[in-house]
Parts: C-alpha cells; sequence; structure tokens
C-alpha cells in the first residue's frame, strides 16, 4: 500500500510539473499574440518611417531571435521526456 501511495505522488509530481510547464508557454502565447494583434505594432504614419529605422530592422530582428532562442533554451525538455520514460517504466504500466 505505500508502495503505491509513493507511485502515486510521484506520478503527481510529474503531472505538476507537466501542467506547470504547459501553463507557462501558455501565457508566453498569449503575450505573443496580443502583441502581434495589437494596432500599433502595425500601425506607422508615413512620415514615422526613417532610413536610421529601416537600418536598425535587421538587428531588431536579430534580437528578437536572440530573446526567443533564449527562452527556448531555458526549457528542460530532457528533464521532462526522462519523468515520463521513468513513469512508464514503472510496474504496472
Amino acid at each position: 500500500m505505500q508502495e503505491q501511495i509513493d507511485l502515486l505522488g510521484k506520478i503527481a509530481g510529474v503531472y505538476t510539473d507537466i501542467l506547470s510547464k504547459i501553463s507557462n508557454a501558455g501565457k508566453h502565447l498569449d503575450f505573443i499574440n496580443a502583441e502581434l494583434g495589437s494596432i500599433t505594432i502595425w500601425y506607422r504614419p508615413e512620415h514615422a518611417i526613417s532610413w536610421n529605422g529601416i537600418k536598425n530592422s535587421l538587428p531588431d530582428v536579430q534580437a528578437f531571435i536572440k530573446d526567443v532562442k533564449d527562452y527556448v533554451s531555458t526549457l528542460d525538455f530532457s528533464s521532462l521526456w526522462q519523468k515520463v520514460k521513468t513513469f512508464l517504466s514503472l510496474p504496472g504500466n
């Protein structure tokens, strides 16, 4: 009985970790979606476009890509995969 209780505790821990990762990813996606859907990000009057702005667009895109890579690198997929493999290798699964 104690072994089953311990196993259920481990399963609950893995489940909680997965829910946390999904929740965080969902929040980030909601933020990105809100930014992309905002009219202020896309609308610019003609006089607001300058040569300096055009020259800075490539560094801005590079900075954005770096930020996305940095965020993705914080996700630990191997740890999550190991937890799933451990769970599936337990007796009775």
